[in-house]
């Protein structure tokens, strides 16, 4: 709003020149349109008072957040000419997970509010390709603390572990991808093994070990399940199940405690 005044004769001339900056009005109707295993196809619309006019959107920002991961992604779509109908594919989704979508509008006077979320559920892949426990913030995992420096986390089973010829109540868990029993794995990346290592009198599993970044990058989740606690039932019969066909194990083995350990999109260490 911009207003000149002058004075004449003494009386009062005022003119006065109005702008209006209308920026883009908020989607409407955010849903999902098709589902698959790692994408989803989201549909929106623009507001009644979008059509036409400097309301138009320019560009729209999707914001596709991991709930278990709690880590936000933003898309920008490009938009010339109205439409009253968008589709996009959202992909490069984990399956059987949960997601949080949300839309906003842009031109050139500035962005809409941002549309309400919308929670969006990938699809499991079939029971028969299924590998992995669940894991992330969503069944309960605890994180292990980002950090520039070589340290692990102790978890305290309720029962002690056989582990080589002895018994073993604390497990590591080390951001490297080791996990070592009853000695803290303090150690950089990857370490030699053989007579005069820094590790050679640790007992350590070591599913993951690699030079990787922890300082902020990725996260690694883990979680014990225990018996004791009946809404473990079956995830500990599924543990037994894998035991049993990969391993050995007699008939009548059964799990009691199950730690689960999952490095997720952790970066190994830039040289």
């Amino acid at each position: 709003l911009t207003c000149v005044g002058s004075n004449i004769l003494g009386q009062n001339q005022i003119s006065v020149s109005v702008v209006l900056l209308a920026s883009p009005c908020q989607p409407e109707g955010v849903m999902v349109f098709e589902l698959g295993e790692m994408w989803a196809v989201v549909q929106w619309r623009n507001g009644d008072s979008c059509a036409t006019g400097e309301q138009d959107v320019e560009s729209f920002t999707i914001g596709v957040t991991a709930i278990d991961e709690g880590t936000t992604n933003y898309i920008t779509l490009p938009i010339t000419g109205y439409s009253s109908i968008y589709l996009y594919n959202v992909t490069n989704l984990h399956s059987d997970s949960f997601y949080e979508v949300n839309l906003s509008g842009e031109n050139v006077y500035g962005s809409s509010p941002t549309s309400n979320p919308i929670t969006v559920h990938t699809l499991a892949p079939p029971a028969s390709e299924r590998i992995m426990f669940p894991f992330g913030f969503l069944p309960g995992d605890s994180l292990v603390p980002h950090s520039n420096y070589a340290q692990s986390t102790g978890i305290l089973f309720q029962s002690p572990l056989p582990v080589g010829n002895r018994l073993s109540s604390v497990v590591y868990l080390s951001p490297y991808g080791v996990l070592s029993f009853d000695t803290p794995f303090h150690y950089w990346g990857v370490q030699e093994l053989g007579i005069g290592s820094l590790i050679q009198d640790m007992y350590i599993l070591a599913p993951f070990w690699s030079d990787v970044d922890y300082t902020s990058q990725g996260n690694l989740f883990y979680q014990l399940y225990h018996s004791s606690n009946t809404d473990n039932t079956e995830i500990l019969y599924n543990a037994t199940q894998l035991v049993k066909q990969y391993t050995d194990a007699p008939n009548s083995f059964a799990a009691t405690s199950l730690l689960v350990a999952t490095w997720s999109r952790v970066l190994p260490t830039s040289s």
